[in-house]
């Protein structure tokens, strides 16, 4: 098992001041990322990590390697890198390489690791979207690749007993809708929405409840909010939803909302490995937001 147990605001000062540290970040596609790569090359050992849903691959620095061998090659690497410390830049890297990472880290022998995450000041907007049914205000992605499974997370729902899906929302009415339009969606008996409420800046969680409001009409349950910024707050709420059902009761989770809530769900999915993961691969745009906003970080440590 492995938890969150702290939350705290850093500096780029004090990201530059890292010594001996091994720290995980993903390709920067906007400000916040050109800022924290910049700022951790001054001190901490890089290592790039991008996943690929076409041949389900994890590029390491480079080196193509295969799911299931993931912890032994980033166990090997971190044994040739004799670091102090271990950091995952979660602004840069994407859902499933945190979820890879969190997982390599629950079966290491590491006690803990730190997360760092940064907001952004604003979002890129859409233009015209006013005009354009049922977009969203912030052009965040051009696509997804379609709710595919990641192997040691994926098991096949059943009509027999439909499933209650847990999502956190984002600003995109499409992700959910299409994953309650697929075959799936005929397997999924009820939809828990958890809403990050606070947001990052006023008035934020109004997009994404106006944006899907009507995705959750047949199926929503009552919402959940949890701080939009707060991995700790929403892992407290996925074990609380879980703690109402019975252990026979199917329940699959949906990354759908901020960055910290995935952060949670990773953790959640990694200590519950009878729930069940969808997950859509969106394409993040480049350049989709400007700023540096506050930057977090996240303790991740074993129980």
């Amino acid at each position: 098992m492995i938890s969150i147990n702290d939350n705290r605001n850093i500096t780029t000062g004090e990201i530059k001041s890292l010594a001996n540290t091994l720290c995980f970040v993903g390709p920067s596609i906007d400000q916040r990322g050109d800022d924290l790569t910049s700022a951790l090359n001054t001190a901490a050992h890089i290592v790039e990590v991008s996943f690929n849903v076409q041949d389900y691959t994890v590029d390491i620095d480079g080196t193509k390697v295969g799911t299931i061998g993931v912890n032994r090659y980033i166990n090997d690497l971190v044994q040739q890198k004799k670091c102090e410390s271990i950091y995952i830049e979660s602004t840069t890297l994407g859902f499933v390489e945190v979820l890879l990472l969190l997982k390599w880290f629950s079966r290491s022998e590491i006690d803990s690791l730190q997360v760092i995450y940064a907001e952004p000041n604003q979002y890129k907007s859409r233009t015209n979207y006013m005009n354009d049914f049922g977009k969203h205000e912030f052009d965040l992605s051009t696509h997804t690749e379609g709710f595919k499974a990641i192997p040691g997370f994926a098991k096949a729902l059943t009509q027999s007993k439909k499933a209650i899906l847990i999502s956190s929302m984002g600003f995109e009415r499409s992700r959910l809708g299409q994953l309650l339009s697929q075959d799936d969606g005929a397997y999924i008996h009820a939809v828990i929405p958890v809403f990050g409420t606070p947001p990052y800046q006023t008035g934020w969680d109004k997009h994404s409840f106006f944006q899907n409001v009507d995705v959750l009409n047949d199926k929503g349950e009552k919402p959940q909010f949890v701080a939009a910024n707060s991995p700790i707050d929403m892992l407290e709420m996925l074990e609380y939803i879980k703690g109402s059902y019975s252990e026979d009761d199917e329940i699959t989770l949906a990354p759908l909302g901020t960055k910290p809530l995935s952060i949670a769900s990773a953790v959640f999915l990694i200590n519950n490995p009878q729930v069940t993961l969808k997950y859509d691969h969106p394409k993040r745009k480049g350049r989709r937001s400007t700023g540096l906003g506050k930057i977090h970080l996240y303790e991740i440590s074993k129980q």
